[in-house]
């Protein structure tokens, strides 16, 4: 530790980690009045929703943000838009709603509408022989989402009185998706189709739970999906403006190194160069093995947290392809995501993750920001276009060449031959997916990088590489999942680990969440009879050449160590 100082300021709320969780908790608090701190180890904030550009800025790329949901005007995202002051912020762009993903097996395309009826009737119309079927098992899905949005009555046996009116949600909210389908003896290509997207939560039917798919597909079939105009990057750089116009901070290139318990109550951070900065509250947003584990530390934890900890599994971490191309996408493919399955034995790609090995053949999900925002001038030039290509990869050091524990412990892995080859290896297996849908993929090429688990866990510090937080197996959700109060007197959590879970809206939703703990108030209550808190009038004015990656690098007041993180997770 280099020698300890005290940072001159003190703050209500420190907040560890710029993803949208850490963000939009820190813009409610400091349009609450907070004084709040944001503080971000990488340089440019967003964690996973940010871009970056290559080749001269020719190109960008989105690292997360490919398409949300419930951004319909009166929508989740508007509703906490505009409570933050900056939903006329932010353009929407709408993926094409008879078709928002399309699923592709060799047996069969199907084009994923909006709405509940469109997506059963289309459903049976693609598998007549299995109709009756197909519609009982999307019925049950829709009852099980319709009851798990039902409020919980107020009162001690609340949660019982909701329980015993939501019959289908107390027989099948808990049990694998593949029971379901087991059920009503679905075929295997039928299943593919219905569980196509499961990719976004990263957890195949016999994992998943029947709530976290039904929630997952009623959150798009609402209204569609939407896209930000300008890019993922949109989303961080706008709640920085609130936080920074409400008198917070942001700070990149600052990493934390442990979270200060004094007397048993989380009082504020250390950073790396060993400088204190004390709060009356600490919010995190890292995961929560990382939080508790690491930042916090195993001594300073109740026995029951630290066995709950040391037990949790993250979810399945990704591997995504970034190409340029030469060729304008929009004359081959429509704006809707593609979900790409070589074959149609889905849970048998993920039995390969699971089991540290890359396949031959991998399960694929394309998108392209051209595609998705045309107007942009950012995403790549004239005649040109960006995809990325994204699929499932296993998560231990072992199945990328790792030793020694990892970026989390400082080791060297950028040069080492066997990673860089298994890196080539599994890039060359995913454009060869894509190729399925555009056949001379190849031929256009004139860009490729590729990110691995290793690559997530480096820049975002995530336990092994994830970027979902724990896995949705029934035992790491609802209530059984970490809340965004803890333990620890003055400690709080934020992001896709806790309660709300990942993704876009969940994350952000969960800011809200996390905020209002901190605050002792019930934020969703307060914006549900139309509270606002931000004031638009106290923003900054867009200029001409307003840039959001721009707007995103606010700079740091403390450089960031060079050395590794000392205090890993495992």
């Amino acid at each position: 530790m280099i020698g300890t100082s005290s940072s001159d300021k003190h703050y209500d709320t420190v907040v560890v980690g710029s993803g949208l969780g850490g963000l939009s908790t820190a813009a409610f608090l400091a349009t609450n009045g907070q004084k709040v701190l944001v503080l971000e180890q990488n340089q440019v904030v967003g964690g996973c929703s940010q871009v970056f550009r290559r080749k001269g800025n020719k190109f960008e790329f989105d690292v997360g943000v490919h398409y949300i949901g419930e951004c319909e005007p009166g929508g989740k995202v508007r509703t906490l838009m505009g409570a933050l002051g900056i939903d006329d912020r932010i353009e929407w762009c709408r993926l094409d709603p008879d078709g928002f993903s399309v699923i592709t097996t060799p047996e069969v395309s199907f084009r994923v509408p909006a709405g509940w009826d469109a997506y059963a009737r289309r459903l049976e119309e693609t598998f007549p022989d299995e109709a009756a079927n197909v519609r009982a098992v999307v019925s049950t899905l829709r009852q099980v989402a319709t009851e798990m949005k039902r409020d919980t009555p107020r009162g001690p046996l609340g949660g019982v009185r909701k329980n015993l009116s939501s019959p289908s949600l107390l027989r099948w909210g808990l049990r694998p998706l593949a029971t379901l389908f087991d059920k009503y003896q679905l075929s295997q290509v039928a299943r593919t189709v219905i569980a196509g997207e499961c990719g976004d939560y990263s957890a195949p039917p016999s994992k998943a739970t029947v709530g976290v798919h039904a929630g997952f597909l009623d959150h798009y079939l609402i209204s569609g999906a939407w896209y930000p105009h300008g890019g993922g990057q949109v989303i961080p750089a706008r709640l920085v403006e609130v936080i920074q116009a409400h008198g917070g901070e942001v700070r990149t290139k600052t990493l934390v190194d442990r979270i200060m318990i004094e007397k048993g109550r989380a009082v504020g951070v250390t950073l790396l160069d060993g400088t204190e900065i004390r709060a009356e509250a600490v919010v995190s947003n890292a995961d929560p093995q990382r939080t508790y584990l690491g930042l916090v530390g195993r001594e300073h934890l109740p026995k029951p947290l630290l066995r709950k900890a040391e037990n949790w599994t993250p979810a399945l971490p990704l591997v995504t392809v970034y190409l340029a191309l030469d060729v304008d996408v929009r004359d081959l493919l429509s704006n809707a995501t593609q979900w790409i399955y070589p074959h149609s034995d889905l849970e048998a790609f993920y039995t390969e993750a699971y089991e540290g090995r890359i396949g031959e053949q991998v399960p694929v999900f394309m998108t392209s920001g051209t595609l998705k925002d045309p107007t942009s001038t950012h995403t790549a030039p004239a005649g040109f276009s960006t995809l990325e290509l994204v699929t499932i990869a296993p998560p231990q050091y072992y199945a990328w060449s790792l030793r020694a524990g990892g970026p989390h412990a400082g080791e060297k892995y950028s040069r080492h031959p066997e990673y860089l080859e298994l890196k080539e290896r599994i890039t060359q297996a995913v454009i060869d997916t894509a190729c399925l849908v555009v056949p001379d993929l190849r031929e256009h090429l004139v860009h490729v990088e590729a990110s691995t688990p290793i690559t997530q866990e480096r820049f975002t510090l995530a336990t092994h590489g994830t970027v979902y937080g724990l896995e949705m197996t029934w035992d790491q959700i609802g209530p059984f999942r970490p809340d965004v109060t803890s333990p620890v007197p003055g400690l709080f959590l934020a992001g896709a680990g806790t309660k709300h879970m990942h993704g876009i809206v969940s994350t952000l939703n969960g800011g809200a969440g996390t905020a209002g703990a901190v605050l002792g108030r019930d934020l969703f209550a307060e914006m549900a009879d139309g509270r606002r808190y931000g004031r638009p009038e106290v923003l900054p004015v867009d200029g001409p050449d307003w840039d959001p990656l721009v707007v995103s690098k606010p700079g740091s007041v403390v450089r960031r160590d060079t050395r590794p993180d000392r205090h890993p997770v495992r």
